[in-house]
């Protein structure tokens, strides 16, 4: 049986902020197989595109789900970047809470969020692969284990149920916490295990970005925190 080891990368990246050269120049270092990205732009340009032609990374799969809040111009997305094949794209949106987030003083509307998904052909093997942004409940001034959260818990477990036996879920679930096990309990069944989170993923000092994953061997993860994004790359290393 063939043993081969790959790269991930999951990141939220601000809209790009710290300039797309610095974004890239860091994943170089990295040298990732796949990225999972969240607020990304699209719009005039594409910085998926941008990405992906800068690291050969030459397979992509790219959702948006709302007007930019940093540039009116752009659509704040979410995207795999693989150097494997992905197939079968899909993208389903969660049930919108309605919620009203408070952002420099001022109210707006909860955007809509979702689940993007792609199948990775690694060689003789495949993984469903899929990346989210969930609502931000501390702007919400929402618990994200209370009452109000409760019918969007259950159908974010619905909608990322593992489709295949291997299966790998990076993304800013904007859930503070080492572990998503008390967020999404109904999730860690049939083998499906997470990177538990020790380290702080952005420079304000919270975990809301996380992995969870089933088929594969976990062999190390680490945040790293030299860039001032406001969410650090997360790097893990996975043996299937």
């Amino acid at each position: 049986m063939t043993i081969m080891i790959f790269t991930t990368v999951q990141w939220n990246i601000g809209g790009g902020e710290i300039g797309l050269n610095n974004i890239i120049n860091t994943l170089k270092q990295i040298g990732p197989d796949i990225v999972t990205f969240q607020e990304i732009h699209e719009g005039k340009t594409s910085q998926t595109k941008e990405i992906s032609k800068a690291l050969g990374l030459p397979h992509f799969v790219v959702d948006s789900y709302g007007a930019s809040h940093i540039d009116k111009q752009s659509k704040l997305s979410q995207s795999i970047l693989s150097r494997f094949p992905l197939s079968n794209h899909r993208f389903q949106l969660f049930i919108n809470p309605g919620y009203q987030i408070i952002i420099e003083g001022k109210l707006y509307p909860c955007h809509d969020k979702g689940v993007t998904a792609a199948v990775a052909a690694l060689e003789d093997k495949i993984i469903n692969i899929q990346t989210l942004h969930m609502v931000p409940f501390a702007k919400a001034s929402v618990d994200p284990l209370g009452p109000q959260a409760r019918e969007l818990r259950e159908d974010i477990c619905c909608k990322i149920e593992p489709l295949l036996e291997n299966y790998l879920l990076q993304g800013d679930f904007n859930f503070d916490n080492e572990s998503l096990r008390s967020f999404l309990p109904t999730i860690f069944r049939n083998g499906v295990k997470e990177v538990i989170q020790t380290d702080f993923t952005g420079p304000l000092g919270f975990r809301s970005d996380h992995i969870i994953y089933r088929g594969l061997t976990l062999v190390k993860s680490n945040v790293f925190n030299k860039i001032q994004t406001d969410h650090f790359p997360i790097i893990t290393e996975f043996e299937i």
